[in-house]
């Protein structure tokens, strides 16, 4: 939300994908990290040092980040004060609403769900099917971090420049099915590592574009309540999606997985292709100050 009020809609993207990278870093350097601390000393040093870590975090916020990125007039700021609370059922529906946003709100469940049931069994697939150890799963997951840092970082800036946003969000959701169809066969780690690395570009992509465009189809002073409602949505998607990957897991394996998430990938992408979906996202007010697309 700091990214998008700090930011113009024509360089949103590239500069939420700057973020991510910074947040790819953290994937690139944690895991491996936390390998070596729980593999030479304990799991305990680990979690002090994470605990560190997160305090450091909290100072540097404080330090540097604004209470307010964008101004607020004084009777906008009673208005909001005196008429909303923390779950506003009244507010939800009026974004919801707005066209722009429930395509994308749609969009991004659709995306999510096929996303969540791989990472959510994640620990337990690394462990069980491919005999990995806290040093290799280390490893791996910085190898995630590593291609989500470079795909945000670099790739998301270059793309957004030649490409719509409609159209990243389709390559996007065709790299995850070609990834789920590589997870039905995999069976050893380089298989893995060849099965994630389109899945892990594809969601890298895909979360920088959907934040972005989230943020550019509402007005500024809407942003934090859109990108919120996304959250929950993120939130909702996580609570659902351990239970049906476990169950597929424990009762048909781990290439069951991958062929649920190729079936919704491909819904996702006829409704990215045969949906009534814009090309591009914008907030635009009409005579009667509505949105419109």
């Amino acid at each position: 939300m700091v990214v998008a009020d700090a930011t113009d809609a024509a360089s949103r993207s590239d500069a939420m994908g700057k973020v991510g990278m910074f947040f790819g870093i953290g994937l690139l350097i944690g895991p491996v990290l936390g390998g070596w601390l729980s593999e030479h000393y304990s799991e305990h040093l680990t979690c002090v040092v994470a605990a560190v870590l997160s305090l450091l975090q909290v100072v540097l916020v404080m330090l540097f980040v604004p209470a307010q990125m964008k101004p607020v007039s004084q009777d906008e700021h009673r208005t909001k004060s005196a008429g909303s609370s923390v779950f506003d059922m009244k507010e939800i529906a009026r974004l919801c609403s707005i066209p722009q946003v429930k395509q994308l709100l749609v969009i991004r469940c659709l995306s999510l769900l096929p996303s969540m049931l791989l990472q959510s069994t994640f620990p337990i697939i690394m462990a069980s099917t491919f005999d990995m150890g806290p040093q290799d799963s280390g490893i791996f997951m910085a190898y995630i971090g590593l291609v989500s840092m470079l795909t945000m970082g670099v790739g998301v800036g270059i793309i957004t420049k030649r490409f719509t946003d409609l159209t990243i969000l389709r390559c996007s959701t065709m790299s995850f099915i070609v990834s789920n169809l590589f997870m039905i066969g995999a069976s050893k780690i380089w298989h893995l590592y060849v099965t994630v690395t389109p899945a892990d570009v594809g969601g890298a992509t895909m979360g920088v574009i959907m934040n972005s465009a989230l943020t550019k189809v509402v007005p500024a002073e809407d942003t934090g309540a859109v990108m919120g409602l996304s959250g929950a949505m993120q939130h909702l998607v996580h609570t659902v999606a351990p239970s049906i990957g476990g169950w597929l897991l424990e009762n048909y394996g781990f290439p069951s997985i991958g062929i649920l998430a190729a079936a919704l990938n491909t819904a996702l992408v006829l409704y990215l292709f045969l949906g009534n979906v814009s090309k591009s996202f914008t907030y635009q007010k009409n005579s009667s100050g509505t949105t419109t697309i």
